[in-house]
């Protein structure tokens, strides 16, 4: 009995200890710091400081099938080499109401619109049209997209 008593106080004392082994005496130490960097940038541009090169219009028609296998077809108008792939990264939120993500075929379209402008500073997408037509177990699918050219004007 003595010893059952002996086992228990010392798992009792090493239970304690464990408990207060988590308490230790830690510092922090709160400064204030201030940036020399501004927390926004305004940059206040109108049209006039914005030169119209042009606007170009886009397709890309793939099929798809099983809902996973996408096969592409053309791409403004022309066969797809499958083992070059050029394409465009065109994002962000503007004044959408959801962010502008395109998919990879209309990033590969828009590659054609660089070519043919290649001073362009940005490109504004004025639409996406886009058919469907269903068939057993997959799809063909159509893309139109209808982008604007903006070049930013030289000050003198």
């Amino acid at each position: 009995m003595n010893k059952i008593k002996n086992i228990f106080g010392i798992l009792a004392v090493l239970i304690l200890l464990s408990f207060l082994s988590g308490c230790g005496v830690s510092t922090n130490k709160l400064m204030r710091t201030g940036s020399l960097t501004p927390n926004d940038i305004r940059l206040n541009m109108t049209i006039d400081d914005f030169q119209y090169l042009g606007d170009a219009e886009v397709t890309a028609e793939y099929s798809k099938y099983f809902g996973f296998i996408t096969v592409f077809k053309l791409i403004n108008g022309k066969e797809v080499a499958r083992r070059n792939s050029s394409s465009i990264s065109m994002e962000g939120n503007g004044n959408f109401s959801v962010p502008l993500m395109l998919n990879s075929k209309l990033r590969r379209a828009l590659f054609d619109v660089h070519i043919k402008y290649p001073s362009a500073d940005f490109l504004v997408p004025v639409y996406i049209i886009t058919e469907k037509q269903g068939m057993f177990l997959g799809s063909v699918v159509k893309q139109k997209m209808k982008v604007k050219a903006y070049k930013v004007k030289e000050k003198q």
